[in-house]
């Protein structure tokens, strides 16, 4: 019997292909620190917002929002005036941006070459890629992508030099890469280096040689001014994307997911698209992508009960499953 989950160097893309990464692809690099565990006990939460997390019985920052949300939603149904929901709704995303910023190091990508050159060498089989993630993962990989050796291929996020988000010209690639193949990559959820204003302006430069600072140091200082990073956190799917739509970007990015994703391949890696994050499965459902890969951790072949509930989440195009850590595949 043929087993449902495949290899990845069995996997066999169609043209111009999309690429979704969740948490697990951070995890993969750095499991201690990306595992929510690690992020909860960097978070600095008052004792009233851990105790929510020891209701829940679970360390999972979306999981312990939608039960706020849900609470406030309920209180304000029987007309009861409170504030203190919110508040640790609040003070719960703010822990969270706390706790990602906090595993990053100040002097530079903590990723090492080897692990670079393998996901970059994995993502240049894209046409697309969209991160779920707040990190600076994918941030870094596009720099670097730049400096690697055997690259052939340009990683775009279509912000200008000057810091602002500008989709009007994504045709347009500066020399020497105007014949060289592109890869547009968007922060579907937001991310750290994205400030929360109306242009969605993004630090640019790991190093401002300006103000002899480092990425992290200018995001800190952003804070002390009032300014906070363009996060999508919220615990119920609807309010994310009523989050997505504030947004010029997020907008953009959201609709670009759809668009490139319709007809085409799209390969889910490291995202499990729960109960949160319904809005992602109905935009996949909605535009009909030809075929979907699922990398599943640890996979227990047909035995495996992912395998059901992934068939009911993706109901458009064929359905298909490979290994997460199979060789060629992410960083392996």
């Amino acid at each position: 019997m043929k087993s449902p989950v495949q290899s990845w160097s069995q996997i066999r893309l169609s043209k111009d292909p999309v690429l979704l990464l969740g948490n697990g692809a951070s995890r993969a690099i750095d499991n201690d620190a990306f595992n929510y565990t690690s992020l909860l006990s960097r978070a600095e939460l008052s004792s009233p917002s851990k105790r929510i997390f020891e209701l829940i019985g679970d360390s999972d920052f979306e999981k312990a929002l939608l039960r706020l949300e849900i609470t406030k939603d309920t209180n304000h149904a029987l007309g009861i005036n409170e504030v203190i929901t919110k508040e640790h709704i609040e003070e719960i995303r703010d822990g969270l941006v706390t706790a990602v910023r906090s595993i990053h190091p100040p002097q530079g990508a903590s990723i090492s070459k080897n692990t670079a050159k393998a996901a970059i060498g994995f993502m240049s089989h894209f046409k697309a890629v969209f991160t779920l993630n707040y990190d600076f993962f994918l941030y870094w990989l596009i720099q670097l992508s730049r400096d690697l050796d055997g690259v052939n291929r340009v990683f775009k996020d279509w912000f200008t030099k000057s810091g602002e988000f500008d989709h009007s010209w994504k045709n347009g690639i500066y020399e020497p890469y105007q014949r060289t193949p592109c890869s547009a990559c968007y922060f579907l959820h937001g991310a750290l280096h994205l400030i929360d204003e109306p242009e969605s302006k993004l630090i640019l430069d790991d190093f401002d040689s300006t103000q002899n600072v480092k990425l992290t140091e200018k995001i800190k200082k952003d804070w002390e001014r009032g300014k906070r990073p363009l996060f999508v956190s919220e615990g119920k799917s609807t309010l994310k994307l009523r989050r997505i739509q504030s947004s010029v970007y997020l907008r953009h990015a959201f609709e670009e997911f759809k668009r490139l994703i319709r007809g085409h391949d799209i390969v889910i890696y490291g995202a499990s698209l729960s109960d949160q994050d319904q809005h992602l499965v109905d935009a996949i459902n909605e535009s009909k992508p030809a075929r979907a890969f699922v990398g599943l951790h640890n996979p227990a072949n047909s035995d495996d009960t992912r395998l059901v509930e992934w068939s009911k989440k993706i109901t458009s195009g064929q359905l298909h499953f490979f290994d997460a850590s199979s060789e060629g595949c992410w960083i392996y």
